[in-house]
């Protein structure tokens, strides 16, 4: 089941992305309330959501974590298919190059595109 978001899930999304981002801290419940967020939920918890906006025709997919029980059943293609449907244009995604995430994104049909100047972080595109 796929919901919009409301405040209790969107304190569930902000745990969720703590779990995957802690070393990073940018996703808060601020960020949360002043962007777009998709949950994916099983047995009334979230577990997985994806956080995005849309600017001037481009999707940018800020962050997106399925917990760790939960991966590998399809949860992540249905979040980016999600994305998808809800937007229109291209999705980008920028991970850094070192993460496993690299390969998930690979298998959901992004692009790499290219890598910042400093070659830290990868930019991978869908194109709808």
């Amino acid at each position: 089941m796929r919901t919009m978001s409301c405040s209790a899930i969107e304190k569930e999304a902000v745990e969720l992305f703590r779990g995957f981002f802690s070393e990073v801290g940018f996703v808060d419940e601020e960020m949360v309330s002043a962007h777009s967020l998709i949950t994916e939920t099983e047995d009334g918890e979230v577990i997985g959501a994806a956080l995005y906006e849309k600017i001037d025709g481009l999707t940018l997919l800020h962050a997106l974590a399925v917990a760790e029980p939960s991966q590998g059943n399809g949860h992540g293609q249905a979040l980016v298919d999600d994305v998808a449907s809800a937007t229109d244009g291209d999705i980008e995604a920028k991970v850094q190059t070192e993460l496993p995430a690299n390969e998930f994104y690979a298998d959901c049909g992004f692009e790499l595109v290219r890598q910042t100047n400093d070659e830290y972080m990868n930019v991978w595109v869908y194109t709808q």
